[in-house]
């Protein structure tokens, strides 16, 4: 998501080219299928298992409370990531945008599911309940949030923001000036 706006912003065009963002949206295609049969297998195994608990969990997460941030998960990881297997799509900055945003959605979607409806829903029924962060808690997620982009500009501000490898290739190789090793 950042090396798109990094790479207009600093002129980066020789050094991440369309052929790099190709192969990440292609790596990013293959990683969500991969993450999609992860959800797959999690799904068969709580069926298969036959435990009740288990499948009680899936059912809850899929069909309760948190069943908007759950389909929103499956949709955002596996659905619309999809689109990168066309060419023009994979070389569309724009759609390459948007569909990164919308699998980091997807990403924090997930582990909110991982998190939050076992807070909802433990072992003792009494406290039951949809879970409503607090202001701790968002404070601390938009805290982490601030933390990250601190990071990030500091680095970009201080360290080298490519690889020496990376600027070489592109770089033109100088020209030999005479012969080594005197006259023959």
């Amino acid at each position: 998501i950042l090396i798109i706006p990094m790479r207009a912003v600093f002129g980066w065009h020789a050094y991440i080219t369309d052929r790099h963002l190709d192969a990440m949206a292609k790596l990013t295609l293959v990683t969500s299928l991969v993450l999609t049969y992860f959800y797959l297998c999690e799904a068969g195994t709580a069926w298969y298992s036959g435990e009740v608990y288990e499948r009680a969990s899936l059912f809850a997460r899929a069909f309760k409370a948190y069943t908007y941030t759950f389909w929103l998960q499956y949709v955002c990881n596996s659905l619309i990531p999809l689109v990168l297997f066309w060419k023009k799509a994979r070389t569309n900055l724009v759609i390459l945008y948007v569909v990164s945003i919308f699998v980091l959605i997807g990403m924090w979607l997930e582990r909110f599911n991982i998190i939050v409806p076992g807070l909802g829903y433990d072992f003792y029924p009494y406290t039951w309940g949809v879970y409503l962060p607090r202001l701790v808690d968002t404070t601390i997620t938009v805290a982490s949030f601030a933390w990250f982009f601190l990071l990030f500009l500091g680095f970009i501000r201080v360290m080298p923001s490519l690889s020496i490898v990376e600027v070489k290739e592109v770089l033109p190789h100088p020209l030999k000036h005479g012969t080594h090793g005197g006259h023959h």
